[in-house]
């Protein structure tokens, strides 16, 4: 089966997904049935042309039709549970005193948005508070073309679950979906696909009350900019957390302002007074290293991997500083 096949015939089921989802939003008199028949009709024109969609295209179609598909009761449990999770809706109607609308729960299954090649709509990373877990998911074709590789990471098997039942419900496409693997590793190549999430998990987690908003704020800018691969200005963010927590330790330490000097040179200044141990040591150190690499643009090239080291390193450092002081 070469590229064009598989497409078109993915693009087929997009188009019977469409179909049915529009059918059931005509039977509940909603006026969306009419984008949902509009995007049935483009998906029809493009297979009949034999022009197959682009994989982000079938992708913002599929999460437009799971978007409307789930505001009616004909919608899959697998798919509530996933698009909707019940912990949410409790905690909402908790907080608000009401219900609150399905719609804006929804509303992130939307629309897809392709940025610097990562697909987003119902394929986003996901953070299940209510469940503490998170589940980072990359997406790409196989390298025949004839199979599209859904790679999920999850730090425990409950999101990976709801992911499963999620994915195999969608009507259409659920039937083709096959397990390649599954298992558990303490690889970093993949334990640390779904960090950044953890880390925005346990910001809005209450065991970060103690934690200084400033702080937060420079870590949840640090993962904005990492999502959006912008990684010397994630690693600056999370040096910059690190900084102002060595501030306050030197001031509290030394009863004066700190220092305006580099991370590095705070650090060693700190340490003379403060015996950190062996793990803090490593992480502000690996920090440090990659705000040395991220800053000297010309000579050292910065990828996913030293965003990582600056962001754990960075919460590391962080969660020690606010469990002690």
């Amino acid at each position: 089966m070469h590229y064009g096949q598989f497409h078109i015939i993915l693009g087929e089921r997009v188009e019977q997904l469409l179909k049915e989802v529009a059918e059931v939003a005509k039977k509940h008199k909603s006026k969306e049935w009419r984008v949902l028949h509009r995007r049935m009709e483009d998906s029809e024109r493009h297979r009949k042309a034999q022009v197959p969609f682009m994989l982000s295209e079938s992708i913002e179609h599929i999460s437009v039709a799971i978007y409307h598909l789930a505001q009616f009761e004909e919608c899959p449990k697998g798919i509530l549970d996933y698009a909707i999770p019940p912990e949410t809706v409790a905690y909402f109607k908790e907080k608000l005193g009401r219900p609150i609308p399905k719609e804006v729960i929804l509303r992130r299954l939307a629309y897809t948005r392709p940025r610097r090649g990562k697909l987003f709509g119902i394929f986003a990373p996901r953070i299940m508070s209510g469940i503490n877990d998170v589940v980072a998911i990359d997406i790409e074709e196989a390298e025949d073309r004839d199979a599209i590789l859904l790679a999920t990471t999850s730090t425990k098997e409950e999101g990976l679950e709801r992911l499963e039942k999620f994915i195999k419900s969608i009507p259409h496409l659920g039937d083709t979906v096959k397990e390649v693997r599954k298992r558990k590793t303490n690889s970093s190549r993949y334990a640390f696909r779904p960090y950044p999430l953890a880390v925005r998990l346990w910001l809005g987690h209450e065991s970060a009350i103690t934690v200084p908003k400033d702080l937060k704020d420079f870590l949840r800018g640090s993962i904005r900019y990492y999502s959006d691969e912008e990684w010397r200005t994630s690693i600056v963010l999370s040096a910059i957390a690190v900084e102002s927590v060595l501030a306050d330790l030197y001031e509290e330490q030394h009863k004066e302002y700190a220092p305006s000097v580099p991370l590095g040179d705070l650090y060693h200044k700190v340490k003379d007074k403060i015996d950190f141990p062996p793990y803090i040591k490593n992480a502000i150190e690996m920090v440090n290293e990659a705000r040395i690499s991220a800053v000297h643009r010309s000579r050292f090239p910065v990828s996913d991997r030293e965003a990582t080291n600056a962001l754990y390193g960075s919460t590391t450092f962080t969660m020690w500083f606010s469990s002690n002081y």
